[in-house]
């Protein structure tokens, strides 16, 4: 399954490795096996087998754009769970785009045909709002709180 770097991979004229981001992604989950945890890289190896690649690993790396990340994020939020078609979380995309982030970088500073400028835009995080007690439920919970430690303190 795993497959390496071999000379007849690599361009004459320009010095880079003729890869598409499929490659790339194999022989960087081998280079992090290395140098993180085994749950990381088990993390890792299924958001890459089972939604980066399959969306994002035919292309070559010399071809991959914004726009091809851009299409991925939107897939990905809009019905990326694979059990049942639903959104998956931003938090979990923002995970996949770290780790395609983490792949290119590995590859640039190895010599892969790395595309120059890629825009990672982070999903929106929906944070839940904090709500503001009006004046007549703050008394009501001060009055209820009054009379519970009262309670207690009776006993």
């Amino acid at each position: 399954m795993l497959q390496w770097l071999t000379p007849d991979a690599c361009d004459a004229k320009t010095g880079y490795h003729k890869k598409d981001f499929g490659e790339l992604l194999t022989d960087w989950l081998h280079f992090a096996h290395r140098d993180v945890k085994e749950s990381t890289y088990f993390r890792y190896l299924a958001m890459v087998e089972k939604h980066i690649r399959p969306e994002l690993g035919e292309i070559p790396l010399s071809r991959l754009s914004s726009k091809d990340i851009d299409c991925f994020t939107e897939k990905k939020l809009d019905h990326g769970n694979l059990n049942n078609q639903g959104s998956l979380s931003s938090k979990t995309v923002t995970g996949f785009l770290l780790v395609i982030r983490l792949a290119l970088d590995y590859g640039s500073k190895r010599g892969y045909d790395c595309p120059q400028y890629i825009v990672f835009q982070n999903p929106r995080q929906n944070l839940p709002g904090i709500q503001v007690l009006t004046r007549k439920e703050q008394q009501k919970l001060d009055c209820a709180y009054t009379q519970i430690h009262a309670a207690y303190s009776e006993s």
